[in-house]
């Protein structure tokens, strides 16, 4: 996985997966536009598909709408939630925690969730694993 850093975006791709994907971006009004542009550029000359993720508070506030008319595919939300334990309230250590939400507090535990991605057949999975090791390797976790 290739990690960059470029302008007003961070950018992951894996020749070896065969895709890749915006991880983040800091876009306005008026580099919106140009910027995904850019991109579509950058990964159309490499021959990769990819994905841009796209959070609540991204700007400008249309960008969903500004990718979807560039002909971006618009999924399903997805969710991850990271929280520093050792800095946390007390109170979340004796909260009631639902079935389908784990803790995880080592560097198995995120291999886990690569396994996991693998089993349900997602496909790219080590090009999300390393972009998630990637990210991942200045945490508490690892």
């Amino acid at each position: 996985m290739i990690h960059e850093v470029v302008g007003r975006v961070i950018r992951h791709r894996s020749p070896q997966e065969h895709s890749g994907f915006i991880a983040y971006s800091t876009l306005d009004e008026a580099s919106a536009n140009a910027e995904i542009d850019a991109q579509v550029a950058f990964f159309s000359a490499l021959g990769l598909p990819f994905e841009w993720k796209v959070y609540d508070h991204d700007r400008p506030a249309d960008l969903r709408q500004r990718l979807a008319a560039r002909g971006f595919v618009i999924e399903d939300p997805e969710a991850l939630l990271v929280l520093d334990m050792d800095n946390a309230p007390d109170f979340y250590e004796s909260m009631v925690v639902p079935d389908a939400v784990e803790r995880v507090t080592t560097s198995a535990g995120i291999e886990g969730l690569f396994v996991w991605k693998r089993r349900s057949g997602r496909p790219h999975t080590s090009g999300w694993a390393s972009g998630w090791r990637a990210i991942l390797k200045t945490s508490l976790i690892w």
